[in-house]
Formats: C-alpha cells, sequence, structure tokens
C-alpha cells in the first residue's frame, strides 16, 4: 500500500466501504521502521496489519492482528536464468545514504582494482570514480543482478517519522529478494542476522561485516569462477521455492481467514502457528 505519511491518508472511508460490502481491511505497511510514527492511523481501522520489517511489528499496538510479512520477488519481473556472467565484478545500485557512502569509502581500495559498477543518485563521483549518478529501470536492474560476478547488498537509513522509539530495521529489504530470483550472488552487509531466516549463509547469500572479509569474498569469486553462478542459482531456487509475492499473498488470506473466525485476542496465537 501507498505511505500513511501525507496529511490526508485518512482510512475511515475506506474502513466505511468496507463495512458495507462485507469485506475485511488490511494494510501491508512496507516502509517501517522509517514511517513508523504515522503507520497509527492504519491501526485504528484494520481488521489486520502486515508489517515488511520484523521489529517493528513487534512495536505496534493495535486491536487487530500484526504480523510481519516480508517483502518479496516476482518470477515475471526478476526471473532471470543462471549461465554466465560477463558483467561487473561488483556491482550496487541504490541511492547514497551516509551508511551506504561510508561503507563504499572503505571499500574503494579494494573496489578500485575490481570492475565495480554502483549506480543510483546522490553519489560523490568524484569520490567514488566507479560511481555514477544514474537511475536504473525495473526491467534492466535484474540484467545487472544476474551479469554481476557479485552484488553488494546494503540496508537504507533515512527516517522520516520514526522519532517516538527510533526503530532500528532488522529485515532485508525488496531488492534482497529480487536480486534472489535474478540469480544474484549477493555479498550481504550485515547488522543483523535475520537474513539467515531466509537464505542459507555461504551457500545461498554471503555475509560480510569487515573489509577483509568482503575482500576474502571477492577473492574467491575470481579463484573461483563457477562460486558466483552456484551461490546465484541457489538463492534463486530457495527465492522460488519461500519468497514470491503468491507466497506472501497465500499468508495474508490465511490470516484474514483466521481472524474472521476468532475473537481478536486468541487471533495472535492461531498467526504464530502460521509462521
Amino acid at each position: 500500500m501507498a505511505s500513511c505519511l501525507p496529511a490526508e491518508a485518512h482510512y475511515g472511508r475506506l474502513r466505511h466501504a468496507c463495512d458495507k460490502a462485507g469485506s475485511r481491511l488490511a494494510f501491508w505497511l512496507l516502509d517501517d521502521p522509517y514511517e513508523f510514527d504515522a503507520n497509527i492511523k492504519a491501526g485504528a481501522v484494520a481488521d489486520a496489519i502486515f508489517v515488511s520489517d520484523r521489529w517493528s511489528s513487534w512495536h505496534y499496538i493495535a486491536p487487530c492482528p500484526v504480523v510481519h510479512l516480508p517483502m518479496a520477488a516476482s518470477p515475471e519481473a526478476h526471473f532471470r536464468p543462471v549461465t554466465r556472467r560477463g558483467g561487473p565484478a561488483v556491482f550496487f545500485c541504490g541511492v547514497s545514504f551516509d551508511n551506504r557512502n561510508r561503507l563504499l569509502r572503505d571499500l574503494k581500495p579494494l573496489l578500485e582494482t575490481r570492475h565495480t559498477v554502483v549506480l543510483g543518485g546522490g553519489w560523490d563521483t568524484g569520490a567514488l570514480p566507479f560511481a555514477r549518478n544514474l537511475r536504473v529501470g525495473n526491467e534492466t536492474l535484474p540484467l545487472y543482478y544476474n551479469s554481476s560476478d557479485l552484488v553488494l547488498n546494503v540496508g537504507r537509513r533515512l527516517n522520516l517519522a520514526n522519532r517516538n522509539i527510533g526503530l532500528a530495521p532488522s529485515t532485508p529489504g525488496p531488492r534482497t529478494f529480487e536480486a534472489a530470483m535474478g540469480g544474484a550472488a549477493q555479498a550481504f552487509f550485515v547488522e543483523g542476522l535475520e537474513i539467515e531466516d531466509y537464505y542459507e549463509a555461504g551457500k545461498e547469500v554471503l555475509l560480510f561485516d569487515t573489509v577483509r572479509d568482503f575482500a576474502a569474498i571477492v577473492e574467491r569469486m575470481a579463484d573461483e569462477p563457477d562460486f558466483s553462478l552456484s551461490v546465484g542459482r541457489a538463492a534463486q531456487a530457495r527465492t522460488q521455492a519461500e519468497h514470491t509475492y503468491a507466497h506472501r499473498a497465500a499468508t495474508v488470506l490465511d490470516v484474514l481467514a483466521l481472524s474472521g473466525e476468532a475473537p481478536r485476542a486468541r487471533v495472535g496465537e492461531a498467526v504464530k502457528a502460521l509462521s
């Protein structure tokens, strides 16, 4: 759904329409924790709330079920066969948030020795000569994921309405699943280990939190050309099996069915049985 931040984002009429039609009203909030303070609007009218960030989901106070539901990937939009690479040795796409800029500056001495491509917006191309301020369309981005030996995965930091509690994100963002569906071998910068709930470390995703660890991944990619393909294929298979939007939609329907049959006080127990 769209952001709850705008002043005109009020849902009383939507609640009334659902009641009149005998429909259930659910929200899937995709921008927590960055917009957590504004999302209280949804709790006042929803039959169920789905939150893409796990840590944020634990902080909701609402009279309806609140369920953690990470984002996912689309086979139609993101799948590409994993046959060969031939593109950049290291690829990253995203806006230059402070945390990303600091990490790439730390990695710069290594990245300059490889065919590195960084695309997005707000980059200091003088300090990071391998970066370009170029937006990449959704049709083109999976091709970069699929052709690169290694795709760098670094989360964002951009709080728009997150002052009351100051939550930190825990769940990997959508590009983690999209890149995996595209067959990418991802080097995931670790700020928490929830990533291992979705992908197996060392087989389906490669984890690092130091320059030394990242250098070891890059060296292995160079020494073992098939390693990138192996990781990419394993990540893609896991995504197809567990992390498509069809899987997420099934969870939504299950929760709504349960919330319609049981008192709200008991729904939380039923939801846990689904996870």
